[in-house]
């Protein structure tokens, strides 16, 4: 059989690619330099063209190269998928669930359901990631394993080949620190904020809003200077040590400085519109018992979690 048709060598090189260099994917199959190198060979050998340029220890892709990581990338994690489905019972609880959700909520508002979920189902093993796409292309990375989970906004509509359950409504707060607000003062109307210094958010599932609406009115936002993040603990962080205004706070990340009064609103009945929140599944995951029961679990700790918001802070919501 040539080398090349057996997927252990595909699934090295890939390691390769993924780690940096040879020694840094032994590390992670745990194997010797010359098994590698040995497969690196064979796959240049049998397709007659090399698949990295090498500068001392350094390997870099070469247009050929780059081609064939794209595609084997995809045939190792079908792959998986096939074995996962061959040897998995699907009323099983145990196996892997792949969830991700918005880098802001998953440490403080995820992990803890998470955990809480493992006291009950020992024997399913959770991988919580970021979401480092918006929601579909979440489902759809090439070169990662699959996701079966995904919490965080989404539209309105159903998306095709996926379960959605719907959480509540996230109001986004145009919001300041009172240590801003003595230096600089409270704009009093959006035409003001030119004026005074933005903190923005701007991260793969999220750009800085360009408008605020009041009354269906929109007004267009510009600032003296600005800062941007691409995390909102950040953003919130900025916020009360008093660095500027933020005209897009999630409610979930303001409401401990508004308790404390760390945080004020400001620009009255100007708002970014609010976004829906769901958990979304693959209907291929949801086929699994796991997945549902998790699936379930979290909306209902979301659910609660939402309601709990609108029912200590009405005025931000309609």
């Amino acid at each position: 059989m040539a080398r090349t048709d057996d997927l252990n060598v595909w699934r090295i090189f890939c390691e390769v690619v993924q780690a940096g260099g040879v020694n840094a994917a032994c590390d992670v199959l745990e194997c010797e330099p010359s098994t590698v190198s040995r497969a690196l060979k064979a796959i240049e050998t049998e397709i007659g063209a090399p698949i990295f340029l090498r500068e001392g220890r350094h390997l870099k892709l070469t247009e050929l190269g780059a081609r064939a990581y794209d595609k084997a990338i995809k045939l190792l994690n079908v792959h998986e998928l096939m074995i996962q489905d061959l040897k998995g019972d699907q009323n099983a609880l145990s196996g892997t669930i792949r969830l991700a959700s918005h880098s802001g909520i998953s440490s403080i508002e995820i992990t803890p359901h998470l955990i809480e979920f493992r006291k009950t189902y020992p024997d399913i093993t959770l991988e919580l990631h970021d979401l480092t796409k918006q929601i579909p292309e979440i489902f759809h990375l090439a070169d990662t394993p699959p996701i079966h989970l995904a919490a965080g906004y989404g539209p309105n509509r159903p998306i095709d080949g996926l379960i959605a359950r719907y959480l509540g409504e996230m109001p986004f707060l145009c919001c300041a620190s009172p240590l801003y607000l003595e230096r600089f003062g409270a704009p009093r109307h959006p035409s003001e904020c030119v004026n005074h210094i933005g903190i923005l958010i701007n991260s793969p599932t999220r750009v800085a809003t360009q408008e605020l609406v009041r009354d269906g009115i929109a007004y267009p936002l510009r600032w003296k200077s600005s800062m941007s993040f691409k995390n909102l603990m950040a953003v919130r962080t900025a916020a009360v040590l008093g660095a500027g205004i933020v005209p897009d706070l999630p409610l979930f990340h303001a409401v401990e400085a508004l308790r404390s009064g760390q945080l004020k609103t400001i620009l009255e009945g100007w708002r970014c519109p609010s976004a829906s929140c769901f958990i979304y599944a693959t209907q291929e995951a949801y086929e699994k018992r796991r997945v549902r029961i998790l699936f379930d679990w979290l909306a209902e700790c979301e659910q609660k979690t939402l309601d709990k918001l609108r029912q200590e802070f009405p005025q931000f919501y309609g």
